[in-house]
């Protein structure tokens, strides 16, 4: 799959960036579609019925039945005419029509405004306002924007999408995502995070963790950190939240293509923590805030947002407020995994009062370096803090500091990690094992007393210089030829020599 996806989507001249999200549209959409046949056909099974589901759906003396049956499982329905396969078949007749599409996405967002859940109902409150059809971008005519999407319909069909259950949806969107931004790498403007890294972030929460049962992301971002860790742990409970309508809007269709049914997602950011200040999380996964200071869209621009901007620190330092944040919503025993550019890292070494606060109260049990360019974004280093709170203080508080940037595979326009290189960091920070010019465990004094930096890990973790060895016999045959050369090189001259003496 993840090669035919590579054949399609991941060809530049097949397919721009921008269409990315609308890929990723469709792919809902078919997973929405496909729940609802699937919730029709248990209908049908329960009640001993054998029509079609457009017949169900005109029949009078089954349609509120059906409905509230639909309503209680999913909290959604499609009608039979605005089904997945419906637009697929427009498509394969060359009569696709994009209003039409358009249409159903609206009819679908609006079929839960009468569900009695209201969480389900706020699932889908705007979450295809990121999108829009009329852009010009997309085709300067109707007709060419039809075409465009026809297209799309066309190439998902072409590597076995209808063979793909509804079940296993969250990883085609999860290919999708991770083919078209490895493709546009430096083109994106966002810090777009790698699937194998939410692997690591697991990996690294699983170790730190006896007993994760809530999970929390401050900055959803799409929402793949989050949803990677807490389909990998199995969480009872999921909360994340996210501030920017896009990423609010992919983050909940991340959550539903995965098949999460017990995520709480908010629009809202850390500092606007109402309805959650006094909850404590046994484990967060999070991704820093890549801005100095909350520029709000018009809906948080209340005068209750702006006097508590105005009150907190955020307005000078939101990486500063951020940590603190997610260390207060730690409890006891917690751990909390951040991904953040080296060079916010640097401006966080510059705050004596943050560095000491993490030191001295013991909150950090590894630093690691991961290599250059292993985002989806401009190529910059980015580190993993490790977090967790201690009930009691100890005398005997290491730092484990890890250096990965040098192990890594390159490709052609970035850096990327296999799995023996996720393995390797997860079994060293596991067993807490030294490794020269990768690993080291530095007690608390040491660092206290660092002059400098005290959490940069270079300072820890020193290169071990590569000593080449020489092959001596293959030198002699390296010279060898290369006498050969100069012999032939003199006879040529020697010969040119005569024809001009001629």
């Amino acid at each position: 799959m993840r090669h035919k996806l590579q054949d399609v989507f991941g060809d530049k001249d097949n397919y721009q960036y921008v269409l990315k999200n609308y890929i990723q549209i469709i792919i809902f959409y078919k997973f929405v579609s496909d729940k609802t046949i699937q919730m029709v056909n248990e209908y049908k099974e329960s009640n001993e019925i054998n029509i079609s589901y457009e017949a169900l759906w005109d029949d009078d003396s089954q349609y509120e039945a059906l409905e509230k049956f639909l309503y209680d499982s999913n909290g959604y329905f499609i009608e039979p005419e605005d089904l997945y396969d419906q637009f697929l078949a427009a498509a394969k007749n060359s009569e696709f029509e994009i209003l039409l599409f358009e249409k159903a996405l609206i009819k679908l967002e609006e079929s839960t405004l009468d569900a009695g859940d209201w969480d389900k109902r706020e699932l889908f409150s705007k979450i295809f306002s990121h999108i829009d059809f009329s852009d010009r971008s997309l085709g300067r005519r109707l007709k060419d924007r039809n075409e465009l999407f026809q297209k799309i319909f066309l190439d998902l069909d072409s590597i076995d999408i209808s063979d793909v259950s509804f079940e296993d949806i969250g990883v085609m969107y999860d290919l999708i995502s991770d083919v078209m931004d490895k493709s546009y790498v430096f083109n994106n403007t966002n810090s777009l995070v790698p699937n194998n890294i939410h692997t690591l972030v697991a990996n690294l929460l699983d170790i730190n963790t006896t007993d994760l049962k809530e999970l929390y992301d401050p900055n959803v971002y799409e929402g793949s950190l989050l949803v990677k860790a807490a389909t990998s742990l199995n969480v009872d409970n999921i909360y994340g939240q996210e501030w920017l309508q896009k990423f609010y809007n992919l983050s909940r269709i991340n959550a539903m293509v995965h098949n999460i049914p017990n995520i709480s997602l908010k629009k809202a950011n850390f500092l606007e923590f109402i309805d959650r200040k006094e909850q404590k999380f046994s484990g967060i996964v999070s991704y820093m805030p890549d801005f100095d200071k909350f520029d709000y869209e018009d809906e948080f621009s209340t005068q209750n947002n702006i006097i508590r901007l105005n009150d907190s620190n955020l307005k000078n330092d939101v990486r500063q407020e951020f940590l603190y944040h997610i260390i207060e919503s730690l409890e006891v025993h917690g751990t909390a995994i951040v991904i953040l550019p080296k060079i916010m890292l640097g401006r966080i070494y510059s705050n004596a009062e943050v560095v000491d606060r993490l030191i001295k109260e013991q909150l950090i049990d590894a630093m690691i370096e991961l290599p250059k360019q292993l985002f989806f974004d401009r190529g910059y280093h980015r580190n993993i803090i490790i977090l967790s709170k201690k009930e009691n203080l100890s005398e005997d508080y290491k730092i484990m500091f890890i250096d990965t940037s040098r192990e890594y595979t390159p490709s052609e326009r970035s850096s990327r990690l296999e799995t023996h290189h996720i393995d390797k960091i997860t079994e060293v920070f596991r067993n807490k094992e030294i490794i020269a010019g990768y690993s080291n465990m530095v007690d608390i004094s040491s660092v206290l007393n660092f002059e400098g930096d005290k959490l940069k890990i270079s300072n820890y973790v020193t290169p071990v210089e590569e000593q080449s060895v020489i092959n001596i016999d293959s030198m002699k045959m390296e010279l060898n030829v290369v006498d050969q050369k100069i012999d032939k090189l003199l006879e040529d001259i020697n010969k040119l020599k005569k024809d001009l003496e001629l």
